[in-house]
């Protein structure tokens, strides 16, 4: 696919003449669909990579699903949200102020 942006032609040429497919993951690999391990060495870039598919994680996020699936950002927020950034301040009390923004004025 050519798209345009900002004036200048960008294609992936390389995609289209040997494109990387994943079906499915698992712990630290992706898995190609017919079945080859491809270890996930950027975790994503910008998350943390607790690996894929793990039973914990799955069941926390059924379990958080079958609870709340969404909240809207703006007004609203889940208890869990204070109860995490709570943790997170007395794990570090020097950052707190990072996760003021979760925790309304009881700062003490």
């Amino acid at each position: 696919m050519t798209s345009t942006r900002s004036g200048c032609r960008h294609t992936n040429r390389a995609f289209k003449r040997a494109p990387r497919l994943i079906g499915r993951a698992k712990d630290m690999h992706y898995y190609t669909p017919d079945g080859r391990a491809v270890l996930d060495g950027t975790a994503g870039l910008w998350c943390c990579n607790t690996g894929h598919n793990r039973d914990p994680i799955v069941a926390a996020i059924q379990r958080q699903a079958a609870e709340l699936d969404y909240a809207p950002p703006f007004q609203y927020a889940h208890p869990k949200s204070f109860e995490l950034a709570s943790r997170v301040a007395a794990l570090a009390p020097a950052i707190s102020i990072v996760c003021s923004f979760a925790i309304p004025a009881r700062r003490g």
